[in-house]
C-alpha cells in the first residue's frame, strides 16, 4: 500500500476547513507535493492554495496576479477562482467554508 490517501479517505472534519498560514516555514507547495499529506485546504506563505482533496495547487491573486488565480473572503468564508473572458475579469466561486483558520 502506497502512503498517499485517496479522496475517499478524506476525514469529515477537514473538507469544509481552510487553513491559511503566514509562517515562513509553512509552505502549500511542501505539503501539497507530500505523499503522506492530508487535511484542510492550505494556503501558505508562499501564495499557493491546495486543494487537498485532489492535491492541485493554485496560486493566490494578493500574492500572484495571474489568470486563474483564487481569491479568499474571510468574512464570507469562500474563496472564488479569477479568469479573463473577453477582456474582462470575472469571479466564479471556487469553494464554501465552514471555518477558515489564520495562523501567523
Amino acid at each position: 500500500m502506497s502512503g498517499k490517501r485517496s479522496a475517499k479517505s478524506r476525514r469529515g472534519w477537514t473538507e469544509d476547513r481552510l487553513i491559511v498560514s503566514t509562517i515562513s516555514q509553512h509552505m502549500a507547495a511542501d505539503l501539497c507535493n507530500s505523499a503522506t499529506s492530508w487535511g484542510p485546504d492550505f494556503i501558505g506563505s508562499d501564495g499557493m492554495f491546495c486543494d487537498m482533496e485532489t492535491k492541485t495547487m493554485t496560486p493566490v491573486c494578493s500574492l500572484h496576479d495571474v489568470d486563474g488565480c483564487i481569491n479568499v473572503n474571510v468574512e464570507d468564508k469562500t474563496t472564488s477562482k479569477r479568469s479573463a473572458v473577453a477582456k474582462r475579469q470575472v469571479e466564479t466561486k471556487h469553494k464554501s467554508y465552514g471555518t477558515i483558520s489564520q495562523w501567523s
